[in-house]
């Protein structure tokens, strides 16, 4: 197993103890809920730390992990991280269920409505799917597309502005479109018209937009920056 260096949240406890907490409070995605999460299981181990230049070494941080149990759902939850010791984070990330978690390259404002609806997309649809679509509107708001007078000040418009310009291609051009549609069902129709399994493929459409808007681009200047590209990549 291989990682970069780089901080990760990690448990608050003395190294060689990992069995002295049997609790935890933290959300569940599974059923949405912030509740006490029996540990049923803790281990520690080594890995293979890498500098800047590329050069890998063992002695580094131990990475710990924590089964957990939510008392709520009775769902399993696993989190996993550095040694305490090295950065004082009161307890690891959470690594399963996987939730998708932007980085500071997503506008803050996308990220804090993203994060609102993955929280309530279990118990409440009808709230994510308004979530969804306010996202959507906070993504134009962050590419500079104002509400127009009249008629054109709807999302619809300004998505299609967002399609003009080049931001999305085609196909994502219609995946924003069908966010916009779920987002007005729970809008203006019956609330109980969406549910939990639509709530599934939205999650996804939404990560790819938002990975081809954001992520991605600042991905590829990253790997220029490494590379020291001061020039396009030539077409294959």
């Amino acid at each position: 197993m291989t990682r970069t260096l780089r901080p990760i949240l990690t448990c608050g406890m003395a190294k060689g103890n990992t069995n002295s907490v049997r609790r935890h409070v933290g959300h569940c995605p599974t059923c949405g809920n912030t509740a006490p999460q029996r540990i049923v299981y803790s281990h520690r181990h080594g890995i293979t730390w890498y500098d800047d230049q590329g050069r890998g070494a063992r002695g580094g941080p131990d990475i710990y992990s924590f089964l957990c149990i939510c008392e709520t759902c009775d769902a399993p939850v696993f989190y996993q991280g550095v040694d305490p010791n090295e950065d004082g984070s009161a307890w690891p990330p959470l690594a399963y269920p996987a939730v998708s978690e932007f980085g500071s390259e997503v506008p803050r404002n996308v990220r804090k409505i993203y994060d609102e609806a993955v929280k309530c997309k279990s118990h409440s649809p009808m709230a994510y799917a308004l979530l969804i679509r306010k996202a959507l509107e906070a993504i134009c708001d962050d590419r500079g597309i104002e509400k127009a007078a009249g008629k054109k000040s709807d999302l619809y418009h300004r998505l299609q502005v967002l399609l003009s310009r080049g931001d999305v291609p085609p196909l994502l051009a219609g995946m924003t479109d069908a966010l916009r549609e779920f987002g007005n069902i729970a809008a203006h129709e019956d609330p109980n018209a969406i549910t939990v399994p639509m709530t599934w493929p939205v999650h996804e459409l939404f990560i790819t937009i938002i990975e081809y808007i954001y992520i991605a681009p600042a991905r590829l200047a990253e790997l220029r920056q490494a590379l020291k590209l001061d020039r396009p990549l030539k077409k294959l």
